[in-house]
C-alpha cells in the first residue's frame, strides 16, 4: 500500500484530496484536513510492515499544528520511534515523502469554513 498516489486519497464526506494519515497508540487512521472526517482505523502493528515508501513522522497537537519531528525515512525504518511515540499518547501524523516533495502535501489545503 502507497500513499502517494492524491486521487486515491480523496475525501469521501467532502470530496477534497486532503486525507492525511495518524498513528495513536495502537492505532493507525486517516482523517480529512479539510472537513475533519475521519476514516476507519487499523492496527499500526499490522500496518507498519505493508506501506512503502518514505514518510516523514511528526507529533501534532490538537489543532494539528507540528510539535516536534520524530523520525523520517522507510517505513521500516521509523517504525520504532512512531510506536514508541504513538504509544505513549501522542498523536503521530505520517506524510509522504513524495507528496511533500511535489507541494501535496494534505495539510496545506485550507480547512473548510463552517457554511
Amino acid at each position: 500500500m502507497s500513499m502517494t498516489d492524491p486521487q486515491g486519497m480523496r475525501c469521501s464526506a467532502c470530496g477534497v484530496p486532503a486525507v492525511a494519515a495518524f498513528v495513536q497508540y495502537g492505532s493507525h487512521f486517516t482523517m480529512c484536513m479539510a472537513c475533519r472526517d475521519a476514516g476507519p482505523a487499523t492496527s499500526w502493528l499490522a500496518l507498519k510492515t505493508q506501506l512503502q515508501g518514505s514518510f516523514r513522522a511528526v507529533a501534532v497537537g490538537s489543532d494539528f499544528e507540528l510539535k516536534e519531528e520524530i523520525a523520517v525515512g522507510e517505513t521500516l525504518q521509523i517504525a520504532e520511534a512512531v510506536s514508541r511515540a504513538a504509544y505513549q499518547g501522542q498523536l503521530v501524523r505520517l506524510s509522504d515523502v513524495v507528496w511533500m516533495a511535489i507541494g501535496l502535501e494534505p495539510d496545506r489545503v485550507p480547512r473548510r469554513s463552517a457554511a
